[in-house]
């Protein structure tokens, strides 16, 4: 779950834009520069620049089979 978007308000606003918003599910799909990443059912590419602005914290309201099964 994203719990924490810290960053300037322009980068704020661009990761808003590509769904990345609090409270939303996460998925990170690979890591690395651009890091892949599952938001509502979208995969997207973040730059490692905003990626770092992003602080995510474990979901615990699904279990492993039912995250494969969610995503």
């Amino acid at each position: 779950m994203i719990c924490d978007i810290e960053g300037d308000h322009e980068d704020i606003e661009r990761l808003k834009t590509m769904g990345v918003c609090l409270g939303r599910r996460l998925h990170v799909v690979k890591s690395g520069d651009p890091m892949i990443v599952s938001v509502m059912g979208t995969r997207l590419g973040i730059a490692g620049r905003l990626a770092r602005h992003v602080f995510l914290q474990p979901d615990e309201g699904f279990r492993c089979y039912e995250r494969h099964r969610a995503d």
